[in-house]
């Protein structure tokens, strides 16, 4: 089967491009955007000329009255700020006075706190000397004693050392009853040691008996000296004691009485230091009172003179613009002077120019008028070949249609021309074959 060919676009059947389409002719918008076309713009009225040089003295009279109140205003101005610097001087100095005495009242604060501290230091001072003094006390004597007994003690030792290291007598006289008890067990020592002994050694026995009593009589003297020394010890502590009692009373007597004294004294020292205190804290607290105050109306001074000073600015601007804008209209005076002199000129320049502008006028309407009508008679052409173009265009795709269905047919009549050689084709191949 042969494909379907899709139709050739004709050309009859396109739209008309942009640029075939018919212009409207230059001549009209040029005509439309003349300046001197009646219809847009017509000429001004002229004023006369007595009613111009009202005008300007007018104007003139409102400059001189606006320059004069500019004049006012800037002096007032000029007033408000010397004012304003002789307040700003005025609170200065106030200001200076005020830190001043608040310096002076710190400062006394400062050296009474000081006295305050160097009192109770010293206070301190006192009272740590006295309680090591009685401690010094206490430890010396419990010292003392201590060191009387030991001596005592270590006598006594070294003298029973002495004691036992002697042998025993056999008639002791003077003798105390402990050391008879001892030389009697030294006795049966010696009698059992004796017994064992032989008869031999009887005379060097006997001479050392001689000289072991002569050393027993020395320790015996040396006992009784120790025990005189050791009474008069106890009777020298027993009167330490006595003596360490009443330093005692004395110096607890003595601390009370320099207690009370102190206590006297700083009581005294601390109710002047907390008036002094009060007296300094109300006067500070007065001048903290002083200083808010202050500040706040420093503050709105300051805030006065800030609103001033940002209107002083404001005025100057406006000093300023308003004197540009006095030169400015006194300059504008002066050209406008200058050119009313060649006003009139001016004036019948442009009376000739309108005349002559007046027939240009007439003349570009007749030729509007021309080509109004020539543009009417195009137009009419213009339809009848559209309309044309229209029929050609219904029968164009008439004929288009008209060709579909022949091709569609012949695609028909193609299959079944297929379908008679498929079968005929058919046949002969079974007789063949059959």
């Amino acid at each position: 089967m042969n494909p379907v060919i899709p139709p050739k676009p004709d050309a009859y059947s396109q739209p008309l491009p942009r640029s075939s389409r018919i212009s409207a002719p230059p001549v009209l918008e040029k005509e439309r955007n003349h300046p001197l076309t009646p219809e847009r713009r017509k000429p001004p009225p002229l004023p006369p000329r007595e009613s111009r040089s009202d005008e300007c003295s007018v104007k003139e009279n409102i400059l001189l009255t606006e320059l004069e109140e500019t004049r006012t205003r800037a002096n007032q101005m000029e007033k408000t700020m010397k004012w304003w610097a002789d307040c700003t001087n005025q609170w200065r100095s106030k200001w200076s006075r005020k830190h001043s005495d608040y310096k002076k009242l710190k400062d006394d604060y400062k050296k009474l706190r000081a006295r305050y501290e160097a009192v109770t230091k010293d206070n301190k001072f006192k009272q740590d000397l006295s309680n090591s003094s009685v401690n010094v006390l206490n430890t010396s004597t419990g010292r003392s004693l201590h060191k009387d007994e030991e001596n005592v003690d270590r006598i006594s030792k070294s003298s029973l050392k002495s004691l036992e290291d002697l042998p025993t007598d056999p008639k002791p006289e003077t003798t105390s009853p402990s050391h008879r008890s001892r030389s009697r067990e030294s006795r049966t020592d010696s009698s059992k040691s004796s017994s064992k002994s032989e008869f031999s050694d009887k005379k060097n026995s006997n001479d050392d008996f001689s000289q072991l009593k002569v050393k027993l009589d020395q320790a015996e003297r040396l006992l009784e000296a120790d025990q005189r020394e050791k009474e008069i010890l106890t009777t020298t502590i027993s009167t330490l004691q006595k003596d360490l009692i009443a330093l005692k009373k004395k110096y607890e007597d003595l601390k009370h009485n320099n207690q009370k004294t102190n206590i006297d004294k700083f009581s005294e020292t601390s109710t002047d230091n907390e008036s002094d205190l009060q007296k300094t804290e109300e006067k500070i607290n007065i001048l903290r009172e002083q200083l808010v105050a202050a500040q706040k109306e420093s503050a709105d001074e300051y805030s006065k003179r800030e609103r001033l000073e940002s209107e002083k600015i404001a005025i100057e601007r406006k000093n300023k613009q308003l004197l540009n804008d006095v030169s400015a209209l006194e300059e504008s005076l002066q050209r406008r002077i200058s050119l009313s002199e060649n006003h009139d000129k001016q004036i019948q320049s442009l009376t000739e120019e309108l005349n002559t502008k007046a027939k240009d006028n007439a003349q570009l309407k007749h030729s509007n008028s021309k080509l109004k009508s020539s543009l009417q008679e195009k137009k009419q052409d213009l339809e009848h070949s559209n309309k044309r173009a229209e029929q050609y265009e219904t029968e164009v795709k008439h004929l288009r249609l008209r060709v579909d269905e022949l091709k569609i047919e012949l695609s028909q009549s193609q299959s079944d021309v297929c379908k008679t050689k498929y079968s005929y084709i058919k046949l002969i191949l079974s007789l063949i074959l059959g």
